[in-house]
């Protein structure tokens, strides 16, 4: 394997190493095996980073997978990797940016940012919720951007909307002023 080739199936998996094993095992077992340092990884992230932000809105109807894709990204960056947080931070401030765009989506697109926002694992950890109030000062930010996409959704009494809202609340409840060290 050379590198392009590395860098098109991390890129394919969004690094995520446990679809890479699961799918590709043995590809997954030669990019290991290149002994690539952070450095390479860190760039490749930064890449894909931009690359979904480059597409975010190119299709109002998937603006939530593009977003679920970059939390999930941040999410390893943070976890994983150990990087130095000021980098979360500066992509977390952009993807605040963008969603105060999100307001303007359909009630299906902010439903499904909630649920983004809030997590889908019974930890919560795979959630932007726990990414900005764990690994940034950003969580009174990221809270006043994402009362602002409820309300804009008006009185909806659409059921998986109300429970996004309140998982959100929970997870907002549970992660305020966690902030790893």
């Amino acid at each position: 394997m050379n590198i392009e080739e590395a860098k098109e199936l991390y890129f394919r998996y969004d690094g995520h190493f446990f679809h890479m094993d699961r799918e590709e095992s043995v590809k997954a077992n030669l990019l290991r095996g290149m002994g690539l340092g952070p450095e390479v990884y860190r760039a490749w992230d930064e890449e894909m980073l931009q690359q979904y932000f480059d597409r975010l809105w190119a299709d109002p109807e998937r603006v939530w997978s593009v977003h679920s894709r970059i939390l999930a990204i941040l999410g390893r960056i943070l976890a994983i990797l150990g990087r130095d947080r000021s980098d979360v931070e500066h992509w977390c401030a952009e993807l605040l940016q963008q969603m105060d765009r999100m307001a303007e989506l359909d009630l299906f697109n902010k439903t499904l940012i909630l649920e983004n926002m809030a997590g889908r694992s019974a930890s919560g950890k795979d959630g932007g919720v726990y990414l900005f109030c764990t690994g940034t000062e950003l969580a009174e930010a990221m809270d006043k951007t994402v009362r602002a996409i409820i309300r804009s959704a008006g009185d909806e009494d659409d059921e998986r909307f109300c429970r996004a809202v309140k998982s959100y609340q929970a997870a907002y409840a549970k992660w305020k002023g966690q902030r790893e060290r």
